[in-house]
């Protein structure tokens, strides 16, 4: 499309601007990603008129293979944001087999400036450049855009299949060709699936939508929700052997624990088959023996466990200490022989991701020095390769490594992410997890009723996910992956017109949970930039000086760091291969101590510091937690900083590990909800009934949240974590 002009659309008390690709609604931004974006400007330039599918991929994906699902998911957010019409119909119209077109009046005028829109051209000449892709160079005809791709494309085999489409080429010397014949089917468009298994047989598929299952015939396509009583929570899945049966755990985040329960397909009771379990789980393929992970969290340590069905005994296979840890979403896999299992480790000095096989007994690492991070594996069907789920520092692709040599092969590549695989007995067909995940920053102020500005903008960013603060009332430090997911750098943010400037730049190194000092020129952080997690400082204008290390361990990590309200205390949390404890270090006289007392407690995912400075919230994972809540929970700990000794302990039903103060230091607020929609709640210190709304409840995801100093201003990390099946075959 031509940029010469602005095109401005309004309908149905929207406006889009087609030149910033911006939509609004009453004059309050809605949050679009690039190509939601671009899809509904096409929608919207064909107003009325039908769009196939096609046409859409050409314009919106050009130059780019992907399969179906991706505009799928991409109607879906379309269809969040713009809802129904006043008589309860989609605003986008889905013609089943065709196409989608707008289902509203859409009325075109010109921008701010008074320039003559584009509608105002010959005829032509609008009707040439409608079928232009926007990504494309001015004027470059689509036939001579086509040609460039075969040319590019050339060796490779493409197989078009109705249903189906491609996931194309390679995209690192790491890889070889993707597999030509790779095949998906949808098996959902909900965007709320967090756990799926296929059975064994391959005729079945299992999967949780909430705290729900769902079981889909795969040959007669029927879906039926699995009956369970006395069951709040639902995780991890797994088939019996037989098909028969589904297994379930209600571990939900990787500082609880829970049980693993078994439940016929016709529903009914579940029966507990296992306790004290910390991660996913598996069965062994004759159904006899159940593989799971049990933490010690007091010592930092964790363990593999395998469980006799028959006789209840237990034994431990492995066993693993900080930095090193299991993989808390990943459940141990089993080859088709039963003879061995494959885990995934993660290491906080080590910068890309390792697997843990064992075989009779033994245990023997494989190192991947090619993929940042591992999410799930399974066996090939001759035990001599790995399907993986697996980041090589942009989105979780599907690869086949082997376990000779860690030779790697790219199954999928794409736009998408594909986690939580799952294999069928003969491994001809896998189950994947889809997912588009991505926050951005959200300003506004107190008491607006959750009308707030959006501030950045994209979906293959995550800002603020790992850390959100305000210097003063106009700046906004927050922690971005910078498209990658192990460069996590920090940037400084203006609230007011939503200008910022990189304040690190470091590759493969995570700089995370930044803090101010209270005379607003420092900011304290985390960073692994030696291989290690400390606590490092910099200047918070952004002056360019290097970071500044500010705490030293041998055999430790150190994480979320909190500084006083007078500027003398160093607050943070110490990790070994020991215990978890809270750390304190004196900023005048460079001296560090722990503030352990009488009471207990293994601090998790976060630390914060109350206002006044006398008191610390972090989350205690070494407690028993209340796993049949419908709700996720967390138990926070209050510890005084001025007595070690006293320690109070509140159990919250927070979506996220996440609390934050009160100004007045007597409350602490949380988010509550489920993965389509967040609230944020403040609770009392002393009394756990009497909450309040401070953020209503809205369509989103909130990751994080940060008050400005004056408690006057909010910042939001806020966006979308969707996430649905697809089955795939030929994938060997």
């Amino acid at each position: 499309m031509s940029n010469e002009f602005s095109k401005i659309y309004e309908f149905g008390g929207f406006r889009f601007d087609a030149r910033t690709n911006t939509l609004r609604r009453d004059d309050e931004p809605v949050s679009l990603s690039p190509k939601a974006s671009e899809l509904l400007k096409l929608l919207l330039e064909r107003s009325g008129e039908l769009v196939t599918k096609q046409e859409i991929f050409d314009v919106v994906w050009a130059e780019t293979f992907v399969e179906d699902g991706v505009l799928t998911q991409n109607i879906y957010t379309l269809r969040q944001a713009l809802g129904t019409d006043a008589d309860g119909k989609q605003i986008i119209e889905n013609v089943p087999r065709r196409g989608y077109r707008l289902n509203t009046p859409v009325v075109q005028k010109p921008d701010d400036t008074g320039k003559t829109p584009e509608n105002e051209k010959a005829p032509e000449l609008q009707k040439s450049e409608s079928k232009a892709s926007p990504v494309a160079a001015p004027g470059k005809p689509y036939i001579f855009r086509f040609l460039i791709i075969a040319a590019a494309l050339i060796g490779v085999v493409l197989l078009s299949v109705i249903g189906y489409r491609f996931l194309a080429t390679e995209s690192s010397e790491a890889s070889k060709n993707p597999i030509a014949e790779l095949k998906f089917k949808q098996l959902t468009d909900t965007g709320d699936v967090s756990y799926l298994t296929v059975s064994p047989a391959g005729n079945r598929a299992a999967y949780t939508r909430g705290f729900e299952i769902y079981v889909r015939n795969l040959e007669a396509g029927d879906e039926s929700k699995l009956k369970i009583e006395n069951a709040a929570r639902i995780g991890c899945l797994q088939f019996s052997p037989a098909g028969d049966a589904v297994y379930f755990g209600n571990v939900y985040n990787r500082d609880e624990k829970g049980s693993v329960f078994r439940v016929a397909l016709t529903g009914g009771v579940p029966v507990e088959v296992a306790e004290n379990v910390w991660s996913g789980f598996s069965l062994s393929p004759d159904g006899k023996e159940l593989a799971f992970v049990r933490k010690f969290p007091a010592e930092n340590r964790q363990r593999l466990v395998i469980k006799n069905l028959e006789t209840g005994v237990e034994k431990m296979l492995a066993s693993v200490n900080l930095p090193g840890e299991f993989y808390w979403n990943n459940y141990p896999a089993w080859s088709a022989d039963g003879k061995k299992i494959a885990l995934v480790v993660t290491d906080q000095t080590e910068h890309f991701a390792h697997l843990l096989i064992i075989e009779n007994g033994a245990a023997r690492e494989l190192k991947l020095p090619n993929f940042r991070n591992v999410e799930q594996v399974v066996w090939s069907a001759d035990a001599n390769n790995l399907i993986a789920a697996a980041n090589d520092g942009n989105n979780f692709q599907l690869w086949k490594i082997s376990v000779a040599d860690a030779a790697a092969r790219r199954i999928t590549n794409d736009l998408n992410s594909y986690l939580g695989i799952s294999v069928s007995a003969d491994r001809k067909k896998l189950l994947s997890r889809q997912r588009v995940y991505f926050s951005n920053i959200w300003v506004g102020k107190k008491d607006t009723g959750g009308n707030l500005r959006q501030l950045t903008e994209g979906t293959s960013r995550n800002d603020g996910l790992k850390g959100l603060v305000w210097i003063d009332d106009e700046r906004i430090v927050y922690s971005t992956n910078d498209e990658k997911i192990r460069d996590w750098n920090l940037w400084l943010l203006n609230a007011s017109d939503g200008t910022k400037r990189k304040l690190t730049d470091d590759a493969e190194t995570q700089n995370d949970s930044p803090a101010i000092a209270p005379d607003r020129k420092t900011i304290y952080f985390a960073s692994d930039r030696n291989r290690q997690s400390r606590i490092w400082r910099i200047d918070a204008n952004g002056s360019g000086l290097p970071p500044a290390q500010v705490t030293f361990g041998e055999d430790e990590t150190h994480h979320f760091p909190q500084i006083s309200p007078d500027g003398k205390w160093l607050y943070f949390i110490i990790k070994s291969g020991r215990n978890s404890t809270v750390g304190r270090k004196s900023l005048t006289e460079n001296s560090v101590q722990e503030l352990s007392g009488k009471i207990k407690y293994a601090p998790g995912s976060f630390l914060s510091l109350s206002p006044d400075g006398r008191f610390l919230a972090f989350q205690n994972i070494a407690y028993e937690s209340a796993a049949n809540s419908a709700a996720p929970r967390l138990q926070a700990a209050i510890l005084s900083t001025g007595n070690p000794d006293e320690v109070r302990f509140v159990e919250v039903e927070a979506w996220n590990q996440t609390l934050q103060w009160s100004a007045d230091s007597r409350h602490f607020e949380f988010v509550a909800g489920n993965l389509k929609e967040n609230e944020i709640l403040r609770q009392p210190l002393e009394n756990n009934l009497n909450r309040t709304q401070i953020l209503p409840a809205a369509q989103g995801s909130i990751f994080n949240f940060a008050w400005s100093p004056s408690g006057e201003n909010l910042a939001l990390a806020r966006g979308q974590l969707l996430r649905d099946v697809v089955l795939l075959v030929n994938f060997e």
